[in-house]
């Protein structure tokens, strides 16, 4: 019995105690990205805790992971980010590694412990950030240059991000890493869903027998869904056939349901609202559209795409010019609609996609797109 106790006490002194720091849990991609990868971390090695700045009570704290010690403020930490910061340091004293799940307050909180316990620690990047910092104060860039450069662990999910943060920072540091997104369905089925009202049902079966474009993400500026709205008027008016579903809230609802109106959709744009479980959405969409404003996506295969439009060589040089000088724009939206063997369409897409700032004009030809479905009972 005795050696049985001193071999658990063993094991536990070898348990690595790992902090995870998110401003909230709003319902988020980064957020619901964090806590799937924190339900498949060993829960023999690694004694794991999440501090979440905001508090309590948010769509996605039913989906902490049972092995996760859930963290918040003490009632007598002051609000913002000098409150943000007191948590952190509180709770860090006795961890072994400090984490930032996401860009901005969760970092500077990182940053700011790490320096004073002098702890390891690590940042998290899911964004285009040179494009994200755009229009903030200097003395916000001042504040994340200072992070990204004392933080030399930085995962960013994927080589676009990180070519972002390389030319926004002005260099790289050897201990940055390319980590993608995990995705486990094993996360979603065991997490508490809850039953959809009698409209999400109908619609899920409309979406069944209908094509349809799905968007996933908060209703907001950046995710770029009046671009997609924009694009879907003009293919439904060149008699193109298909519904629009917007999965999400936030302050842009009633916006983008007075731009559907506007343009003469209202009766094929459906915003259900937060839905805890999008797979069974994704396995009855046509098509996921990501429309983000700072978050791009390589196709893996494009023998479904077809060019946007034939320009004349004057005008493909203009576009391209335009591109590169705004972010890519223009060069998004012909990169994802043509075919492997046109590619590269110019400087800036040598690289991966810019993520930058989609201009209003939505050159795509959605017609080939809507006409094309995904075969099989998978997920597309």
């Amino acid at each position: 019995m005795g050696a049985s106790e001193a071999a658990a006490d063993a094991a536990a002194v070898t348990r690595r105690r790992l902090l995870f720091v998110l401003p909230e849990l709003r319902g988020g991609g980064a957020p619901r990205v964090l806590l799937s990868l924190l339900g498949e971390l060993d829960a023999a090695r690694y004694e794991v805790s999440l501090l979440v700045l905001g508090g309590s009570g948010d769509e996605l704290s039913p989906f902490i992971p049972a092995s996760v010690r859930p963290l918040y403020p003490r009632w007598w930490m002051p609000r913002g980010l000098l409150g943000a910061r007191l948590a952190t340091l509180w709770y860090a004293r006795d961890q072994d590694l400090l984490i930032a799940g996401v860009e901005m307050r969760a970092t500077f909180c990182v940053h700011f412990a790490a320096r004073l316990l002098r702890k390891p620690a690590i940042a998290w990047v899911h964004i285009a950030f040179e494009h994200w910092v755009r229009g903030f104060s200097q003395r916000h860039h001042r504040r994340s240059r200072r992070a990204y450069r004392d933080i030399g662990h930085v995962i960013f999910v994927s080589e676009g991000a990180r070519s972002s943060m390389q030319r926004w920072l002005g260099g790289s540091h050897p201990q940055w890493r390319v980590i993608p997104n995990l995705f486990s369905e094993r996360a979603y089925e065991r997490a508490p869903t809850a039953r959809l009202s009698g409209a999400a049902q109908q619609l899920l079966v409309r979406m069944a027998t209908r094509p349809t474009v799905l968007g996933i993400g908060r209703l907001e500026a950046r995710k770029g869904f009046d671009v997609l709205l924009a694009a879907a008027a003009r293919a439904i008016a060149a008699g193109a056939d298909f519904d629009v579903v917007l999965l999400g809230e936030g302050p842009l609802r009633g916006k983008l349901g007075a731009q559907a109106q506007q343009a003469g959709i209202g009766s094929r744009v459906f915003m259900p609202g937060y839905v805890s479980n999008p797979l069974p959405w994704l396995r009855a969409a046509t098509i996921f559209a990501l429309s983000s404003r700072l978050k791009g996506c390589r196709p893996r295969s494009s023998r479904h795409w077809r060019p946007a439009r034939r320009s004349s060589p004057r005008t493909a040089r203009r576009d391209r010019r335009r591109s590169c000088r705004t972010g890519g724009p223009a060069c998004w939206w012909r990169w994802t609609t043509r075919p492997h063997w046109q590619r590269p369409c110019g400087p800036c897409c040598s690289r991966p996609p810019c993520a930058g700032t989609m201009s209003r004009r939505a050159d795509c030809d959605w017609r080939p797109l809507i006409q094309h479905r995904w075969s099989g009972s998978g997920m597309p």
